[in-house]
């Protein structure tokens, strides 16, 4: 027998949709197509429902809907109480609430499965015999950023350009140091959203730590802006406070600093320094640029941080600065912009998206009956099926 009408909370019908970021007049644009409009959605329908001071009745098929609009199983319409309504660090919401700046829905749901996967890891760490404690202090921003930068160079075990420690392509750097972070205790997700939204973000108000990567950010094939967009994170990791690299921000002394320390970290001073003495005399745009893609094929980072450090070394001025990078801008404007993604097995997929540490402790607690193989493949955004082929991946 068919299911007519189910009972829900207000509150939950309120809690799903404003958590995904979804606006009420979306809804009822859902529910214009032909096939939905047998349900009679309006504004004041939903408002009505949503603030209701009892709880409502409302049909099954028109719940099953609202599922499939908020992207959330049945199962959670009928919770007493909504899930944890701070999936966003209260920092972000503070500086969302200045600026009248949105996320999209997308970057929402990102930020909802990062959360998940960060509660998931603080419950199991016990059972796991893991600690994910990050080993470093806490730094402030009257901290010599130079000083710094070198340090953590030295952590992250770097000498000279990135082929001297035997890296041989930005993508190797890439994973290097992703590798390095992530032995540090920190999770590093690589998670498509709106570029709009920002390159990346991280979550430090509890441990273990998180840095997401939009997957989005650059070329498929130069990992320049990533590698860039990681060490900008692992900066605020440093601060201790979280962050949506994004422009909206950029004026903030939190991102100036971040910046400076991503710049410094990557293109060192002494080792700049020594490189511009080459630097052309009199050069025109085009040596200018020469000289710029050498050296950001040098260091593994884009051209646009190179072509910052002359700006900041008074090699270059303002002015040309500003040139240069808008003749940037226009050329890629004037490139198609379809990206294909190559093929590549689901398990790489997976390993690219999760990083090695998430990916080994959903398999360990996989293999420790701490999770089902089906809610162990739903952590790691795969299918059942390709569960083994990630295990043995990571062999």
């Amino acid at each position: 027998m068919a299911i007519k009408n189910v009972t829900i909370k207000p509150i939950i019908l309120l809690w799903a949709r404003q958590s995904r970021n979804i606006k009420i007049e979306e809804v009822v644009s859902h529910f214009e197509t032909v096939g939905r409009k047998k349900y009679k959605i309006s504004d004041a329908l939903i408002k009505k429902l949503e603030d209701s001071k009892d709880d409502v009745d409302i049909q099954f098929t028109l719940l099953k809907e609202l599922a499939e609009l908020y992207k959330r199983p049945i199962s959670a319409f009928f919770l007493s109480d909504p899930l944890d309504k701070n999936f966003i660090p209260k920092s972000f919401r503070t500086i969302l609430s200045k600026t009248g700046f949105e996320f999209s829905r997308d970057t929402y749901l990102v930020f909802d499965r990062v959360r998940n996967s960060q509660e998931f890891i603080i419950e199991a760490k016990d059972a796991l015999g893991i600690k994910l404690k990050f080993p470093f202090k806490k730094y402030a921003l009257n901290d010599d950023i130079y000083d710094l930068s070198k340090l953590f160079r030295e952590k992250f075990g770097l000498k000279g350009f990135p082929r001297e420690t035997n890296i041989k392509t930005d993508k190797d750097f890439f994973n290097y140091l992703r590798e390095k972070i992530e032995s540090f205790g920190v999770l590093v997700f690589r998670k498509s959203f709106p570029i709009e939204d920002g390159r990346a973000f991280c979550f430090v108000d509890k441990e273990p730590y998180i840095i997401t990567l939009n997957s989005q950010d650059g070329d498929l094939d130069f990992y320049g802006s990533k590698i860039f967009s990681l060490i900008h994170e692992f900066a605020h990791i440093l601060l201790r406070n979280n962050s949506v690299e994004n422009n909206t921000f950029f004026h903030q002394k939190n991102e100036q600093f971040c910046n400076a320390f991503a710049a410094n970290f990557l293109v060192p001073n002494v080792i700049f320094n020594e490189q511009i003495k080459n630097f052309p005399n009199s050069p025109d745009n085009e040596e200018i640029n020469k000289f710029v893609v050498r050296l950001a094929n040098k260091f593994f980072v884009s051209r646009h941080v190179i072509l910052r450090k002359l700006l900041d070394s008074n090699i270059i001025s303002n002015s040309l600065y500003k040139d240069i990078v808008n003749k940037w801008e226009e050329k890629y404007k004037a490139l198609s912009k379809k990206k294909f993604a190559k093929n590549q097995p689901p398990e790489i997929l997976a390993l690219n998206s999760n990083g090695r540490l998430f990916s080994e402790l959903i398999i360990n607690a996989e293999s420790a009956n701490l999770l089902t193989k089906n809610d162990a493949a739903n952590l790691l955004g795969i299918k059942d099926v390709y569960f083994e082929s990630v295990r043995d991946a990571l062999i």
